[in-house]
């Protein structure tokens, strides 16, 4: 069994394109895409779209098939980076480098794949910000790839963290396979408080004495 795409993937691509509609206005004034068609030709293209004051809109690389592979860039109408996206992830449902920037040039969404040992595993980390450059909260997520007589399947370890605007960690939820199975709290001092226990609906409260 294959899981399909993650809510909070999907969610991730319905932002960037709403992001993107505010300058869709401008795509009319848009270049040619230098020879982009829908044909499979077999030959990767290097695209590249401008906006009517000849700053670039997009640019990337479309492999034979008509996939987006490699580094994408989208940039706004004033030249300045919007957004650098690397498709080449070693699972589907993430990238490999995923950047976002407001107007004012601050990072504020970054994924990015780690390196790991074995090629079952998969690891990639999310990280939000303000729009001040102030950590919002990250998202670590664990991927293995088992195999049984159905074939390849995967099981996902996600632990989502929130954050004070200290920097101290305000909360840590663990997920599995998207189920949120407890969650730690902690003053803002970083001094835990308990953990909160989810499981078929009934939950429970921990301390440690």
């Amino acid at each position: 069994m294959t899981l399909k795409p993650t809510k909070r993937f999907i969610q991730r691509i319905i932002n960037s394109i709403e992001i993107m509609v505010k300058y869709t206005l401008l795509l009319p004034f848009l270049l040619s895409l230098g020879g982009c068609s829908s044909e499979k030709d077999g030959r990767p293209r290097q695209i590249v779209l401008e906006y009517k004051n000849g700053n670039v809109a997009i640019e990337g690389t479309l492999n034979g098939e008509n996939e987006k592979v490699g580094e994408w860039k989208t940039y706004f109408p004033s030249g300045d980076l919007f957004e650098r996206i690397n498709y080449d992830a070693s699972h589907e449902d993430y990238y490999k480098l995923y950047q976002t920037y407001n107007e004012n040039g601050r990072l504020i969404r970054e994924t990015q794949e780690n390196a790991t040992q074995d090629k079952n595993h998969f690891n990639f980390v999310e990280k939000y910000y303000t729009n001040e450059g102030l950590l919002r909260y990250d998202i670590s997520t664990d991927i293995y790839k088992e195999y049984d007589d159905g074939g390849a399947y995967y099981d996902y370890f996600e632990l989502e963290k929130k954050i004070y605007q200290n920097g101290s960690v305000m909360k840590a939820a663990k997920f599995i396979d998207h189920e949120l199975i407890y969650t730690d709290w902690y003053d803002i001092n970083g001094e835990f408080q308990g953990r909160v226990y989810s499981t078929n609906s009934k939950y429970k409260v921990e301390h440690d004495n």
